[in-house]
């Protein structure tokens, strides 16, 4: 009896052996050779994409540009006093005398973003700091950014062309300019959320795809477009050519039920999300850059209206009548002002010429048209190959690639109207890049077997020498044209360089603001030219009549005209328009000799002229040089103070103006320039 129960209890533990050992193997993830291999290439491409953004660290780990400071100072509101104080929160310290109602002219997107990471990092027990949390955050989503273009490049071309979309994009100087170390602004989530949503668009307007997953893609595109709508203004730009692209696949007879359902769920979801956004409201609803989606969602339903009629004259009849009533009624609610016109600067982007009456806007640099040359820059051969991807994604016209074509157009239309958006164009413009290559790739590659099967067959064949072309030719190509990733992320971030175009740290912002913020009083009101509004805001915290939010034009323009006015005409505009501020300050580059750099305030003169509205030939004769009148504005006189006070010369100070601080006092040039930030106190009695 005992060997019995040995036996039974021995098969026992076999029997449950090989249950545990089945069900161990039923839990084992299978991973194909080939899903492994792109799942390494895929990784490696992130760590390449993260650490080129993370090269302007060797200088400083600062936030880069104006905007990214001033979605840091949301955030850290956000973190004090909770989320919900957004909507209701006036900063009273911008704009002076009246303050910013925050909500109404800010995108919530990015402080939220990285109010949320920083809390969640918090509570994992990590010591950081919001401010890193907003230094770190573009890399992140620069790299997740290129990790989401692989899949929208696979659904468009393949497992191939993501992976060499997800490598162009991480190497591409127009991506990694405003998603490197501390560029903490709307591009670092739109981007993002741009890639996702077209992809999963693309899926939920999928024939082969379930039901189940048709209404999955069709909420994550929603909740994609929405999170967009939430974070930047170019939220337009997806709307418009999903709208185009819905009214092509019409005309070209390929309307199905699941094109109106998958576009019904996903904007009606995004534009609810962006209605609920306090600077775009319901007023977004009926601005003319969403009536192109409205009237596609209209074009969808009629087509499935005309799906369900039978003969033929009735459907000619049913379409007459349905198109009229929706011109018609786009024509009325046009008429009628129900229909708003978006803001000028959108305008301006489909029509240039509407730019000249916004010098204000013209006055950035990346608010100017493009050239050749800065295209040539960002993109390099990319724009060949581009024009190649453009040609076989029209051959061969899935849905997929028609929506590639109008997306790779549209941008490039874009990019070349306003700079800013050349980084819009990235995203088509590497799928097509990465299309191309892999189409030029299979035919040399097809020679290359021919050839193989020649040899066996002991037969002559010239396809290893074609292909030996052909492939280093493709790879010079695009090696040359990728090369500028580097110098694209390899300077300091504008406020560790004090606004110079050099590979060098120049102090004198960052020693100028502690000075402000140590030694002005709390409540110290400083006028400067607006760029530098954010910077004295949040660093320096204090209070600032003007800033990057340009939201008063009047404010600046009053601004403008007191620097390009005589001391005592300035003075009175500042007395009696512009609510007496107590201090002014400038920022001035020339070299040692006293010569105008010209990345100062000696260079914004011209724009202040301009947007004045005054004749620059009365400042400046026609080499550039200052006019006895130019001479006598305050903006030059305050130039001529520092450079006298650097150089060490004799100057007359002026009445109403006090030298209080001049940047790094005794400091040599940096790259045979100097940056100076110059400090006065304004005073409004003369002794």
């Amino acid at each position: 009896m005992p060997t019995l129960d040995k036996r039974a209890l021995k098969r026992a533990l076999v029997r449950a052996g090989e249950a545990i050992r089945s069900g161990l193997s039923a839990l084992r993830f299978e991973v194909s050779h080939e899903r492994l291999l792109h799942g390494s290439v895929l990784a490696l491409v992130a760590v390449l994409a993260a650490g080129i953004r993370l090269l302007p660290i060797r200088w400083g780990a600062y936030l880069s540009e104006f905007d990214p400071y001033w979605h840091y100072h949301v955030a850290r509101h956000m973190v004090n006093y909770g989320f919900a104080s957004f909507f209701t929160w006036h900063d009273n310290m911008c704009w002076y005398p009246w303050g910013r109602d925050v909500a109404k002219s800010t995108y919530p997107g990015v402080p939220f973003a990285t109010a949320t990471l920083y809390l969640i990092l918090r509570a994992l027990g990590l010591p950081v700091s919001l401010y890193q949390v907003c230094v770190f955050f573009p890399i992140l989503m620069g790299t997740l950014a290129c990790i989401a273009m692989y899949f929208l490049g696979r659904e468009i071309g393949g497992p191939k062309v993501g992976l060499l979309s997800a490598f162009l994009l991480a190497v591409s100087p127009a991506h990694i300019e405003r998603t490197a170390l501390g560029f903490c602004d709307d591009e670092t989530i739109g981007i993002f959320c741009i890639i996702l949503f077209f992809t999963f668009l693309l899926r939920a307007i999928d024939e082969k795809r379930s039901d189940a997953e048709h209404l999955v893609y069709s909420v994550l595109a929603g909740l994609s477009l929405g999170c967009l709508c939430a974070s930047w203004g170019a939220s337009r730009y997806p709307i418009a050519i999903s709208a185009v692209l819905a009214l092509v696949l019409v005309a070209l007879g390929r309307y199905r039920p699941r094109l109106l359902s998958a576009y019904s769920i996903s904007f009606g979801l995004a534009l609810f999300v962006a209605a609920h956004v306090p600077r775009l409201g319901l007023k977004f609803l009926w601005e003319a850059s969403t009536a192109p989606i409205l009237i596609a969602i209209a074009v969808l339903a009629l087509a499935e209206l005309v799906r369900h009629v039978e003969e033929r004259r009735n459907k000619a009849i049913v379409i007459g009548v349905a198109l009229a009533a929706i011109g018609v009624s786009a024509y009325l609610m046009y008429h009628y002002g129900l229909i708003k016109l978006p803001a000028r600067k959108f305008i301006s982007v489909l029509n240039p010429m509407a730019r000249k009456e916004l010098q204000l806007f013209q006055s950035v640099a990346e608010h100017r048209p493009s050239t050749w040359a800065i295209l040539f820059y960002e993109f390099g051969g990319g724009l060949l190959f581009a024009l190649a991807g453009l040609f076989f994604a029209v051959r061969e016209p899935t849905d997929n690639n028609i929506a590639l074509a109008i997306f790779g157009i549209s941008s490039i239309y874009a990019a070349a109207s306003l700079v800013r958006l050349t980084i819009l164009m990235a995203v088509p413009t590497c799928i097509l890049w990465a299309l191309a290559l892999d189409r030029l790739a299979r035919p040399l590659v097809r020679v290359m077997e021919e050839a193989e099967e020649a040899f066996v067959r002991r037969e002559e064949h010239a396809g290893k020498g074609l292909a030996g072309f052909g492939f280093p030719v493709l790879f010079l190509i695009t090696l040359l044209s990728v090369s500028g990733a580097i110098r694209a992320a390899d300077s300091p971030v504008t406020i560790a360089s004090a606004s110079l175009p050099l590979k060098v740290e120049c102090e004198d912002w960052i020693d100028a603001l502690g000075w402000m913020k140590e030694n002005l009083p709390e409540d110290a009101v400083v006028v400067s030219w607006w760029d530098y509004g954010y910077w004295i805001r949040i660093i320096a915290n204090r209070t600032t009549l003007a800033d990057n939010g340009t939201i008063n034009m009047t404010q600046i323009k009053l601004i403008a005209l007191m620097f390009l006015s005589n001391e005592t005409e300035a003075i009175n505009i500042l007395a009696e328009k512009l609510h007496r501020p107590t201090h002014l300050v400038i920022f001035v580059t020339f070299d040692r000799y006293g010569r105008d750099a010209g990345y100062g305030d000696e260079n914004k003169a011209h724009w202040m002229c301009r947007i004045a509205g005054l004749d620059e030939d009365k400042f400046w004769d026609e080499h550039g040089r200052w006019t006895e009148e130019g001479k006598n504005t305050l903006i030059y006189k305050l130039i001529d103070w520092v450079k006298a006070n650097v150089t060490e010369r004799a100057y007359t100070p002026l009445d109403h103006f006090r030298l209080l601080y001049v940047s790094r006092p005794g400091a040599e040039p940096t790259g045979n320039m100097y940056a100076k930030v110059a400090v006065f106190e304004i005073i409004y009695e003369a002794g």
